[in-house]
């Protein structure tokens, strides 16, 4: 060692002629080569962790949202084909029995919902529609005649997102609450 303080020696390249280039070498011991080698992986090792936790924080809020977000539109989506398989359902019953008051065919209805829909935000109606039989049939409803049944559900007990969502003055999302209107075209069958 040169000089009792330092922890260098001075050492002098080969095969360079001159003092063009001092290259300083520590003189360590092993177990201090060791530690040094264990404190460099343990500092890369923290330095890592915390840009990881603030990316976290970053990118957490958004994913959530993202989920939420999905799994609402996912929702509606299943209430939509609950609806769309209602429909055709009630339209087949309908050609078969055209002979059926509105009431009973809302009665029908709610007594065959699937069980993703309430029966208390839901609509039928038929076009043409029949609000009393005459002689035991519906004066609109002949055989061969087209019959439109609609459904349409408010879904906003399913909705637990806010609907309208507004960042600054610029960006406004609506979301709508209800279902559109499912219409369905059937034949009334011959008696």
């Amino acid at each position: 060692m040169v000089g009792g303080s330092s922890r260098y020696v001075r050492t002098y390249p080969t095969g360079h002629s001159g003092l063009d280039r001092l290259r300083r070498t520590p003189i360590l011991s092993e177990t201090e080569m060791k530690l040094t080698r264990l404190t460099r992986r343990h500092k890369l090792a923290q330095t890592g962790s915390g840009q990881a936790l603030v990316e976290f924080a970053l990118v957490f809020p958004i994913m959530v949202g993202m989920v939420a977000v999905i799994l609402q539109l996912a929702i509606l989506f299943v209430s939509y084909l609950a609806i769309v398989h209602a429909g055709r359902d009630v339209g087949r019953w309908l050609a078969v029995h055209p002979d059926t008051t509105d009431a009973a065919l809302t009665t029908y209805v709610n007594g065959d919902l699937p069980s993703e829909i309430s029966a208390s935000h839901l609509t039928v109606s038929a076009t043409p529609g029949c609000t009393a039989l005459v002689a035991g049939h519906c004066a609109l409803r002949s055989s061969g005649t087209q019959q439109k049944v609609t459904l349409t559900y408010d879904a906003a007990s399913s909705v637990f997102l806010p609907t309208n969502f507004r960042m600054g003055p610029w960006f406004q999302v609506a979301i709508p609450a209800n279902i559109p209107a499912y219409d369905y075209y059937v034949m009334l069958e011959p008696l």
